[in-house]
């Protein structure tokens, strides 16, 4: 029970995240359909947690995020 709590918390974690890219790719400020954004440099991030079976370990991923935007127009 508590693995299952845990992977449906990093897929919410993980799901949201992507959400939130699309959000800023869809929010582009130019009006010209031929252009889109594209990501100029990802950061590593990293998060951990407790393991909920070891106590005293812990569960720990690794996921990109981009940082920095750039717009292309074809």
């Amino acid at each position: 029970m508590k693995k299952t709590v845990l992977v449906l918390s990093f897929l919410v974690f993980f799901m949201s995240n992507l959400w939130a890219t699309d959000i800023q790719n869809k929010e582009s400020t130019t009006s010209n359909e031929n252009c889109e954004k594209v990501c100029k440099k990802w950061e590593e991030r990293r998060f951990c947690q407790p393991d909920p079976v070891f106590p005293g370990k812990k569960i720990c991923g690794v996921y990109k995020v981009c940082v920095e935007w750039e717009e292309v127009c074809n």
